[in-house]
């Protein structure tokens, strides 16, 4: 929910002004495209993904837990 927000606030503050737009994509693609930029962008392209996997396969095969008291949802009958 916060990086939607975040994601929201940026976009609507890059095209508030033509100029930002244009200097925010100037930007990105000078990242993708130069030469000077080819390990960063190596090193980005290869170690999110594997972040994000390694997150994901460690909450995968993490062993479930049982509640913490046996009734945490109703009461006890009377």
């Amino acid at each position: 929910m916060f990086m939607a927000i975040v994601t929201l606030a940026l976009l609507a503050y890059l095209t508030a002004s033509s100029d930002y737009m244009e200097v925010a994509r100037r930007n990105i693609v000078r990242f993708l495209v130069e030469k000077k930029f080819a390990l960063p962008l190596t090193i980005i392209a290869i170690l999110i993904p594997s972040l994000v996997a390694t997150k994901v396969y460690l909450d995968a095969t993490e062993p479930p837990q049982p509640p913490l008291l046996g009734r945490t949802i109703h009461p006890p009958p009377p």
